[in-house]
């Protein structure tokens, strides 16, 4: 009896699915990269938004200083979605 339970479990563990979670206490790995490369593309759009949102706030009311901010605030934005296609390709690979 015992031998047909040590056969049964070596075929039934011989197609079973392989668990390959295995998750970090860093928390590197908990994310899957589609979701942070969803994360860090929204966060660098909405820093693309507010740079627009400022410079036009510079036209309307004539300021140097709101419109530097703003272009920069773009910058950073297209620097961060520029960034994220590289992290993504990488951590697919």
């Amino acid at each position: 009896m015992n031998t047909n339970k040590t056969y049964t479990h070596r075929a039934i563990h011989q197609y079973a699915p392989k668990n390959t979670f295995h998750p970090t206490a860093h928390g590197k790995k908990d994310l899957p990269a589609v979701i942070r490369a969803c994360l860090l593309g929204m966060a660098g759009i909405t820093t693309i938004i507010i740079g627009v949102l400022l410079s036009m706030n510079a036209f309307e009311n004539g300021s140097t200083f709101t419109l530097i901010l703003g272009i920069m605030a773009g910058l950073i934005g297209l620097v961060s979605i520029s960034f994220n296609g590289y992290l993504y390709k990488k951590e697919m690979i």
